[in-house]
């Protein structure tokens, strides 16, 4: 076995035996030696692992897990087969899960006064998820659902994933049958993505990379529709080009703050509901009646729409289409009148944003584009209530913003449990001049 020493770390000789120094915010952990380091998931720090070098970039070296030689008190065994792709953080306890999230959040905001409240802990660890996307697998002329292999190369092959409802775990297996009963190479598959809802039912797409006719089938009722989409071969990512065919609906809808929300398989939707909605009361405190509220990367209104506030306008802004197109049906069905939904990049829709309205935030991890910050900072909007799922970027836009602004509450929600990830909500207000 060879020890960690500058000699040892090459790509000649892959296996080393580290001591895991700490976690990074994307939930690795980190071994060093000199001005080199080992990354890797799934280890706790100060545990000693054997690991197996995959790639070499400059000064880090990404490695997978072969063995916990001495293991954290902090361990506990995984759920699921192929935890590393998709919830590395299975193999520490709950507890060790919030205090790390807590820390390497706040560890963000440490120099600019900011102080987050205790983490809002999900009610469920596993089984809350309402979106899955599986990859195929083919071996001796059958398919399983698979996921790729997290710093290494192929797929593992997988019956379930416990992080979703058991209820998307069965229209999963459906998809698979399906696919199973027909006669094509599997070469042609890209993914299978499932949206379910609290009342178990689902949605189910399947993205492929050639214009084949589809067998035809009969669907169970907890599935309301099933979507064939032809997908652009030379994008990795499973993105719509064409329906090739469609069976029942391409919708479905959740029941979020007594308010029904419809959307579809590309549209935006929180994957964990019941924590989303806590964070939605304290939005909604913040929040004046009579406002102008913008609501910027707003998906299909899932923010604003149930608020159900009076409020003198809302305009609800997303680049997405597919989004768009359920937010302007969303705005109908709950006969919100004084509100408008536009499909256009938040940064090309500056000239709303002024000192009367409340602005709200909810946008991807990049953060927000720097125009959008610059117009924020030059117009200061009164109060800003900003919902990020990277509370680094987040940080570093608040750096910016908080020569002017008060930050009134600052929470962390467990959205994602047993991955590394968590929503950090802020709400500010315009400091008196």
């Amino acid at each position: 076995m060879l020890r960690l020493t500058e000699q040892n770390i090459s790509m000649n000789n892959r296996t080393l035996e580290v001591t895991i120094e700490k976690l990074t915010e994307k939930g690795s952990g980190l071994a060093t030696l000199g001005n080199k380091r080992i990354e890797t998931f799934g280890v706790i720090p100060d545990e000693k692992v054997l690991v197996e070098v995959q790639k070499k970039r400059r000064k880090i070296l990404q490695a997978i897990p072969l063995q916990v030689i001495e293991a954290s008190s902090k361990r506990v065994a995984p759920r699921d087969r192929a935890y590393l792709s998709t919830s590395p953080w299975q193999i520490m306890s709950a507890e060790a899960e919030k205090y790390y999230k807590q820390e390497l959040s706040q560890n963000n905001f440490n120099g600019l006064g900011i102080s987050f409240e205790e983490m809002y802990q999900s009610k469920k660890l596993y089984e809350y998820r309402n979106k899955m996307e599986f990859s195929v697998y083919e071996e001796n002329n059958s398919f399983e659902l698979a996921f790729y292999k997290r710093a290494a190369r192929g797929k593992i092959t997988v019956r379930k994933s416990s992080l979703a409802h058991d209820w998307l775990n069965k229209a999963a297996q459906f998809a698979l049958e399906y696919i199973n009963r027909q006669d094509f190479n599997g070469r042609i598959y890209k993914s299978i993505i499932v949206r379910t809802n609290e009342q178990q039912e689902a949605i189910v797409a399947i993205f492929v990379t050639k214009k084949i006719d589809f067998k035809s089938v009969e669907l169970p009722s907890s599935i309301r529709g099933l979507t064939i989409f032809y997908s652009d071969p030379l994008s990795p990512a499973s993105i719509p080009t064409e329906i090739i065919s469609q069976i029942g609906s391409s919708e479905i809808s959740e029941i979020i703050n007594e308010t029904e929300l419809k959307y579809g398989i590309n549209s935006f939707f929180q994957v964990n509901v019941q924590a989303f909605q806590k964070a939605l009361a304290l939005i909604k405190d913040h929040i004046d009646e009579n406002s102008q509220l913008l609501d910027y990367f707003s998906g299909v209104g899932s923010i604003s729409i149930p608020l159900n506030k009076r409020l003198q306008s809302c305009l609800l802004v997303d680049s997405n289409p597919e989004s768009i197109k359920y937010a302007k049906i969303n705005i109908r069905s709950n006969k919100k009148k004084n509100f408008k939904a536009i499909c256009n990049s938040s940064e090309k829709m500056l000239d709303y944003i002024n000192q009367d309205v409340h602005l709200i935030l909810d946008p991807p991890r990049a953060g927000i584009h720097k125009d959008l910050l610059e117009r924020i900072y030059s117009e200061k909007p009164r109060k800003i209530s900003y919902l990020s799922c990277n509370p680094q970027t987040q940080a570093r836009e608040l750096a910016v913003l908080l020569d002017f602004y008060t930050a009134t509450h600052a929470q962390l929600f467990n959205f994602f449990p047993r991955t590394p990830h968590c929503e950090s909500l802020v709400l500010l207000e315009r400091k008196a001049t």
